[in-house]
């Protein structure tokens, strides 16, 4: 009988247990230059920080490899939060000395297992491009790189493991080792006609099984056997709205005799077909079927998987599910320029871009009609005739002009028809469409609310804000984008907790109630709410208070209408997109100002107390533009990568009570870090200095004594950062004309925040110089400085 794992087969893997924390700490601190910038973040683990993020992560199970009685691997699995029918590995890790030995291996074979025994269908986790060491041994486990991300992996052997005549054919082997695979350190590109997929292939005693997955799909697109081999294929995925494409169905019998084999197909939402057959199959027999598009609403969210043609295949007495991409696609997109917007009685061009989106020639033409209070010239009202090439693309100039402040609509009917594959035959002529255009309309100061299905947008002359309705993993709660540069000038998401991931807010959708916004309005306070199920009863509240200043309030909470008290924290992280920034961190040793390069890197729970913090704003800033972040009253600030995470702690909410964090005020707009601290004196400290404290860069040096009356001098050079991650490397040191100094060189060990480094110079003055000197101090490969005496 056929087994993914005998869980005797791995004694040195078992599950982690809180007496743990110490040994994993020692793992992640022997692995830290495994990792891009490294893992630690600048502080060693302690038990106590893994105890923590253990508590606040909503994990399946965490896996441990022992060896040489230590902790030598770690592998959690958690749900994937954009599909509750598969599971995630978060992190995977084997420390250094430990490589090698098979334990990465023996890890994710226990992962998957597990995934198995959970009825789950697929396994994922992510990596980087660069890990050529990690990523064979992802794909010889099953896993295949999915092209166009960085790095996304897909592991689709729960699904096969579920299927009879996969077992029947793995009985008695060992389907690690009898497992086909290429292993380059690549992107998984293979198709079959136009179809993307991975390919699965097993070779034992002289017999093959290959089981070919749609990768759009997720699901099984075929099944070879020695006996049989069965498929269900579409001619192109990408199905034109109102338009149709061709299912095929293939069973290739490989014996003697007849093969009772049965057909059942569906369609998701959005597609039309239906087919079902029984039939005696002696050798070959294709069926096929047509399928439409009636609807695009279901590829419209942005889903990792397409709509489906889905089809239970019975072939003898095997059951095999299939699945293929069937896409319901506009065949042809019209779009405005991105950030388009009008002031009142002005005209303004823009392009309108025509883009077709299927791999066959389209050509189509169509007119321009406009709501009340838009005007076209009219030359502007007729769309010419296009033809466009397989993915082509066009663009004609309009200049519209709006009489009044609002949201107007530019209307755009097109009539479409696609290129006939054979030149015999008559081009297919889909259903007319009208697409409508939002186009903004902006008197100074006010703001515009769009609402789409997905998301509200709240529109003013220098920014657009947009609220997620429909959270996935990876969205953001809110974002503010620049009309000018298209940039995110400031992001946040939130989450409720613990654990805080995966968070359960993540993937609701949220009811929303909008207060203001139009032509003469300058404040918009939007509402969000979703109901937990998690915790019965209580209702999540997210809350946005947007005016026409560069400043946006939020505040997050909950509602506890259930029967028992909760305990309730709340995560919030704030981002930006400005690149190239400096960031400003008012710390408790003073001002530090710095390239946002790894820096800041304060975490942990040492550095994450807000005793650490002389004032409570973060600022990033770059070409004019600064995002900032103002807070009160968090229980614990951690900032990484630019990213402030903050964690507001809500106490224990009684039934029929509502409480709600502090407000959080939010800076996107022109300025630099000044401009944030004053919007933090202003509402948080108005107490506080008007003068802005001296700042300094996270990596300093001094040297005392710094005047001299003597032609030799021994004085101390300290170095000094402010950055937890601890700098290796060598210092170089060049002075001035008129002065020597030695040492040139010498080792940096463990330079760190709290760890200053001194080391004696000895330094030779031309006779009779007078003049001031400078000393050049140069770390190797970190940063070069500069100091005067």
């Amino acid at each position: 009988m056929f087994t993914v794992l005998d869980p005797e087969s791995l004694p040195h893997i078992r599950p982690y247990r809180d007496e743990d924390a110490e040994g994993v700490a020692t793992m992640w601190n022997d692995s830290d230059n495994e990792w891009p910038g490294g893992w630690t973040e600048g502080t060693p683990y302690t038990a106590e920080r893994v105890r923590r993020e253990h508590a606040e992560e909503r994990l399946i199970e965490t896996y441990l490899a022992i060896a040489d009685d230590q902790v030598a691997g770690y592998c959690s699995l958690s749900e994937d939060t954009d599909d509750l029918q598969a599971a995630w590995v978060p992190l995977l890790n084997v420390s250094p000395q430990f490589q090698g030995r098979g334990l990465g291996r023996d890890l994710l074979k226990r992962a998957l297992a597990h995934t198995c025994e959970l009825g789950h269908q697929r396994l994922g986790l992510g990596t980087w491009a660069g890990n050529l060491k990690s990523i064979p041994l992802y794909k010889k486990t099953g896993f295949f790189w999915v092209p166009d991300t960085s790095v996304t992996m897909l592991n689709f052997l729960p699904l096969l493991f579920a299927l009879q005549p996969v077992q029947e054919f793995l009985d008695g082997a060992d389907w690690y080792a009898t497992k086909v695979r290429d292993l380059s350190a690549q992107p998984d590109k293979e198709k079959r006609g136009k179809i993307e997929i991975f390919t699965y292939v097993w070779r034992r005693d002289g017999r093959e099984l290959r089981a070919t997955i749609d990768r759009h799909a997720r699901g099984l697109l075929a099944l070879e056997t020695d006996e049989w081999a069965v498929s269900c294929e579409l001619d192109d995925p990408a199905v034109p709205l109102g338009g149709q494409r061709t299912l095929t169905w293939e069973v290739q019998h490989k014996r003697a005799g007849a093969l009772p084999v049965t057909l059942v197909a569906e369609a998701d939402t959005g597609l039309s077909t239906s087919f079902q057959v029984r039939a005696e199959v002696r050798d070959r027999q294709v069926w096929t079927q047509r399928v439409a598009a009636e609807s695009t609403a279901d590829t419209k969210a942005g889903a990792d998987r397409a709509p489906r043609v889905r089809t239970t295949a019975i072939i003898g007495n095997a059951v095999v599910p299939l699945a293929v991409a069937a896409r319901p696609t506009e065949p042809v997109d019209v779009a405005l320029e991105r950030r388009y917007w009008l002031a009142p009685d002005v005209p303004r061009p823009t392009w309108l871009a025509i883009t077709n989106r299927l791999d066959q020639p389209v050509r189509g033409s169509g007119t321009l009609g406009a709501t009340d209070g838009l005007a076209l010239a009219p030359e502007d009202t007729a769309l010419q005739t296009y033809e466009l090439l397989a993915k082509g693309r066009t663009a004609l100039r309009l200049t519209p002009q709006a009489s009044q402040a609002g949201l107007h609509r530019l209307n755009a009917h097109i009539e479409t028809s696609l290129a006939a594959a054979d030149e015999a035959d008559e081009p297919t002529t889909l259903p007319p469409r009208t697409e409508h255009l939002t186009v903004p309309c902006l008197a100074p100061g006010a703001l515009l609310v769009q609402r789409e299905d997905d998301a509200i947008y709240v529109h003013s002359d220098q920014a657009v804000v947009r609220a997620s309705l429909k959270s996935r993993w990876g969205n953001h709660s809110f974002s503010v984008t620049d009309r000018a540069t298209g940039r995110d000038l400031v992001w946040q998401s939130c989450a409720f907790g613990p654990p805080f991931w995966p968070t359960e807010s993540g993937r609701k959708t949220f009811e929303a109630e909008v207060v203001g916004g139009g032509p003469d309005s300058g404040r918009v306070l939007i509402g969000l709410t979703a109901q937990s199920e998690t915790w019965p009863g209580v209702v999540y509240r997210r809350h946005l208070e947007i005016s026409n200043s560069p400043v946006i309030r939020t505040w997050y909470g909950i509602t506890n209408n259930g029967r028992v008290p909760r305990a309730v924290q709340v995560q919030t992280e704030t981002g930006n997109d400005v690149s190239r920034s400096r960031s400003a961190l008012p710390l408790r040793e003073g001002l530090v100002v710095d390239e946002s390069m790894q820096f800041p890197d304060l975490a942990g729970s040492e550095w994450s107390a807000p005793d650490q913090w002389a004032e409570t704003w973060i600022a990033q800033y770059a070409n004019g533009l600064v995002s900032g972040c103002v807070w009160r009253d968090a229980k614990r600030v951690e900032v990484s990568w630019s990213v402030p995470s903050l964690v507001f702690d809500l106490g224990e909410v009684p039934p029929g009570e509502t409480r709600e964090t502090e407000p959080i005020l939010l800076y996107a707009g022109r300025g630099d870090w000044k401009v944030v601290r004053e919007l933090w004196r202003g509402h948080v400290a108005p107490a506080a200095s008007k003068e802005p404290p001296r700042s300094h860069e996270a990596l300093t040096a001094t040297v005392a004594p710094a005047l001299f009356d003597t032609p030799t001098a021994t004085p101390e050079l300290t170095l000094t950062s402010y950055r937890q991650r601890a700098l290796t490397g060598d210092v170089h040191l060049s002075a001035t004309p008129g002065v020597d100094a030695t040492p040139t060189t010498f080792p940096l060990m463990g330079l760190s925040r709290g760890a200053p480094v001194s080391r004696d110079l000895n330094l030779a003055f031309a006779d009779d110089d007078a003049s001031a000197h400078s000393l050049a101090v140069d770390i190797d490969p970190y940063f070069p400085f500069r100091w005067k005496a």
